[in-house]
């Protein structure tokens, strides 16, 4: 909705005929950042949300994006805005009563009679576009399977910014999300019932609440522009997306100086269909490390194979952790905030347009390395399924030079190996 605001005097531009009206990158790409990471359906994301930490394509925004699609002439803008549940405008409905809005109902009426004599374009498919994305200046990358059929898609969501954790932004470096068939699974935890309170500042904010990594019960610093990350690498090849993120600087504002060597984390995105996550530690002195998931429903934790299990309505989560010969871990299973939700919340007292979700307590695995170590690492595999049920078999080797076998509960067998190289799938 911020952008909405800085887009007034593009439509003061429009309004004149100025050419140079949304004629820069930044707005002729603004409509793909949502595309490419909001779903129709609500899911968390990465940052402050209001709505009980979940957003959607809101009828606010999807205007929006009809808005850009005429001044653009964009008909895929048009196809992700029709995916939106409008049931009417938000102009129209703001003029029914003194709805406090954001935007208002009048900065719509504005903003629509500027491109009255502008048409709709037709729609045009999202599946002519890039699976994944890489937004380089903000540090984020999405994946998907089927981009812009919601219930047929895998979307993964990974970010390691140069921002840091200051502002809208949490302690995030290296933390991703993952949505599929229509329902959010691995989900960015907690609320914000108002700016900056106890449990917005004490939970939402930090590392501990996203599915990241600890050190030695440490995240990253919260409201910190030196708490950065970056992506190192964005690579797509015929069976894979890969990227890496470096969180080094992020952790590093936790800890001793110098303590914190490297925070690398890879994600393969393999056959748009399952999910291999790499996590890489270098620590100066010996310490353990907290692997972190978490979920809006149950997860269970089988310490015989280190199998999380998310069991949803639509879907599934299942999750496996492989280390090296030697590494154990001890799993606990959270099922309360560190810091509760405020009680006139999440007892239904407040209520409004931005707060129509629940504020239920949530699942978060915390699975901690059970001996200390200065180098760690770590993989997870990560395969969701459709229709509640779990997957069939998913198990995971990882061989002495570091080659990855999985074997899929579809029936076949993968090894992957990770290098400065690139990616290799067998």
């Amino acid at each position: 909705r911020g952008t909405m605001e800085h887009a007034s005097f593009q439509d003061a531009l429009v309004a004149i005929g100025d050419p140079l009206a949304y004629n820069t990158a930044f707005w002729r790409n603004t409509a793909y950042f949502q595309i490419y990471t909001v779903q129709p359906y609500r899911h968390t994301a990465f940052g402050d949300l209001s709505n009980a930490g979940k957003f959607d394509i809101e009828p606010r925004s999807a205007e929006f994006l009809i808005h850009l699609s005429r001044v653009l002439r964009d008909g895929r803008i048009v196809s992700y805005a029709n995916l939106a549940q409008v049931e009417e405008s938000p102009a129209e409905a703001g003029l029914k009563g003194l709805n406090r809005t954001y935007p208002t109902a009048a900065e719509f009426l504005i903003r629509n009679f500027t491109v009255a004599h502008l048409p709709v374009p037709a729609p045009t498919p999202l599946d002519d576009l890039p699976p994944s994305r890489y937004f380089a200046d903000v540090g984020w990358v999405a994946m998907h399977s089927a981009l812009g059929r919601a219930n047929d898609d895998i979307h993964v969501t990974f970010k390691s910014s140069p921002y840091g954790s200051f502002s809208h932004s949490h302690a995030d470096q290296n933390a991703f999300i993952l949505n599929a068939y229509g329902e959010d699974l691995a989900i960015n935890s907690g609320y914000r019932e108002f700016h900056r309170s106890p449990h917005h500042s004490g939970w939402t904010w930090q590392t501990k609440s996203k599915n990241a990594l600890l050190i030695d019960g440490k995240g990253q610093k919260s409201q910190n522009l030196a708490a950065t990350g970056r992506i190192l690498k964005y690579d797509t090849g015929p069976r894979h997306t890969w990227t890496v993120g470096d969180a080094t600087a992020a952790y590093q504002t936790l800890q001793p100086a110098g303590r914190v060597k490297s925070v690398l984390r890879d994600l393969v995105f393999i056959d748009q269909r399952y999910l291999v996550v790499r996590d890489r530690v270098e620590l100066a002195t010996p310490g353990k490390l907290t692997w972190l998931l978490h979920a809006e429903r149950p997860i269970t934790w089988n310490a015989a194979d280190a199998t999380a299990l998310i069991r949803g309505e639509k879907a599934t989560l299942t999750t496996r952790l492989i280390a090296p010969a030697g590494v154990t871990w001890r799993a606990t299973i959270q099922d309360k905030f560190d810091v509760p939700v405020d009680p006139k919340y999440a007892g239904g007292g407040v209520t409004g347009f931005t707060y129509t979700g629940k504020w239920a307590e949530q699942s978060h695995l915390l699975a901690e390395t059970a001996e200390a170590s200065a180098s760690h690492l770590v993989f997870a595999v990560l395969w969701p399924e459709r229709d509640g049920q779990p997957a069939k078999a998913l198990e995971a080797r990882l061989a002495p030079d570091g080659r990855l076998q999985v074997k899929r509960p579809d029936g076949r067998t993968d090894v992957l190996t990770l290098s400065e190289a690139g990616v290799t799938l067998q």
